[in-house]
């Protein structure tokens, strides 16, 4: 008997995870998605892997562009997690969305605390989501703590123990 989804959802709340921001571009305009599901799988080759929901406009794209960004939320920029956590966002809103274009193309956010710049590698069927390894082609770091989720909250980093 599977468990049902009230207590799976009570038990995966108690892991505390990052918070990114999928990327991709199309036509002159930015697309992105949440996602907590993301982890690096290898160190040679350099691989992450990513999860999106099947109904995601971003996961379309990346499936006709083969190209993305994970872009590695700060602190204080829960106002892009939630934003990107919808199914809808208007011209407007994404007009507000500072950011820039990597050398191959990719929309990285500012102010991150980390980005990667990733081709699709390969990508396998997930229940509602597809789950994406992608190849990381480039990357940096910048100053700042992490947005960290943990039992359905937004949270901060509280210091080394």
């Amino acid at each position: 008997m599977a468990i049902d989804a009230v207590r799976f959802r009570q038990v995966l709340a108690r892991f505390a995870s990052g918070v990114t921001v999928i990327t991709a571009f199309d036509e002159g305009k930015l697309h992105g998605a949440t996602a907590s599901a993301f982890c690096s799988l290898s160190l040679n080759p350099p691989l992450i892997l990513v999860c999106l929901d099947l109904k995601s406009n971003t996961k379309a794209l990346i499936d006709r562009t083969g190209l993305f960004g994970v872009n590695i939320l700060a602190d204080v920029q829960r106002w892009h997690s939630d934003l990107f956590a919808r199914k809808t966002v208007s011209d407007a809103e994404l007009a507000r969305v500072s950011h820039r274009h990597s050398p191959h193309g990719m929309p990285i956010l500012d102010d991150t605390i980390a980005y990667l710049e990733c081709r699709v590698h390969a990508k396998y069927p997930g229940g509602d989501h597809e789950i994406y390894v992608g190849e990381v082609l480039d990357g940096g770091t910048n100053p700042g703590r992490p947005l960290i989720y943990y039992e359905g909250k937004y949270r901060r980093l509280g210091g080394e123990m």
